[in-house]
């Protein structure tokens, strides 16, 4: 087993077509979906998904195992835009959608109330600055004032006297979102927030401007990327911190399907929220935490 690592390839929405047979299982203590019956048989049928690169890479992660486990069924995964996951469910024109929205945001959808949530990784915020920034550390508090933008200069910060450059995903994104819970306390992000169409252009805007900071999935993060990842209230962004309960900036990663899930999706979400997927190497390099190691419940999911 791989030692933990801070970061990874890209993690944020997904969406998922899918049919076939079988059933699958998923576990009670992170969702709130009824507990299926473990696949009896190998899934066949069609698995086509879209979303982000950084939640695609837990599907990636996956998609030879399960393949392998069952030859007749077949994974395609693209990526799509954001936004609108939820609402391509409901609306039946995908199988099941994978985002880092909780239920809450089908509120008002038609047959929103029918969403079944599959809880199928857990992810985490990473915040990012130049690799040449003096300040390592922010309280939570500081985060949200950095990114509604009250600060202007890195000396306020006890930095270099150089202005703030704020980068981060488009406005419609979930991972604007996670921000908005998990840090922003009610404060709406600043205007000028550079907003990039890609999280690989968030992290490489950031890299190469003096004095950038942006924000980040773990699962956005390749190995060469040169960026500074800061501490959050004194505490490294890894995930074992998560684990332990004392790195603040993480999430639940939901899968959700329009009434019970069936066929070969039940057979992949089986296979998703597994120990022994969740716990394996490839998992891990991609950015995400096992579920059965972390507690308790995230500000991003209420």
């Amino acid at each position: 087993m791989l030692g933990r690592c801070n970061v990874a390839p890209v993690a944020a929405l997904a969406v998922i077509a899918i049919t076939g047979c079988s059933s699958s299982s998923s576990p009670a203590a992170h969702a709130k979906s009824p507990t299926p019956k473990p696949s009896a048989s190998p899934a066949i049928g069609s698995i086509t998904i879209g979303g982000t690169a950084g939640d695609l890479r837990l599907i990636a992660a996956a998609k030879g195992p399960f393949q392998s486990a069952n030859p007749q069924a077949t994974i395609q995964a693209t990526v799509s835009p954001l936004g609108g996951e939820l609402t391509a469910v409901v609306g039946g024109s995908v199988g099941a959608g994978l985002t880092d929205y909780p239920k809450i945001a089908a509120v008002g959808l038609a047959n929103g109330d029918k969403l079944v949530d599959h809880v199928v990784g857990i992810n985490r915020m990473l915040i990012i600055t130049d690799p040449n920034q003096t300040v390592g550390n922010l309280s939570i508090q500081q985060v949200g004032n950095l990114f509604a933008g009250k600060y202007v200069n890195w000396n306020q910060l006890g930095g270099a006297d150089r202005a703030i450059t704020l980068v981060g995903p488009p406005a419609q994104s979930a991972t604007r979102r996670a921000l908005d819970k998990l840090a922003m306390a009610g404060s709406p992000q600043a205007p000028g927030i550079m907003a990039q169409p890609t999280p690989r252009g968030v992290v490489q805007l950031v890299s190469t401007t003096p004095g950038a900071v942006g924000f980040v999935l773990a699962s956005d993060l390749e190995l060469p990327d040169r960026v500074r990842r800061l501490q959050v209230s004194g505490v490294d962004p890894t995930a074992e911190n998560v684990e332990r309960g004392t790195y603040p900036l993480w999430f639940r990663v939901h899968l959700y399907t329009l009434g019970p899930d069936t066929g070969a999706v039940a057979a992949f979400i089986h296979f998703l929220t597994s120990a022994k997927f969740q716990d394996s190497d490839p998992v891990q390099l991609a950015g995400f935490v096992p579920l059965d190691r972390v507690y308790g419940v995230s500000p991003s999911d209420q």
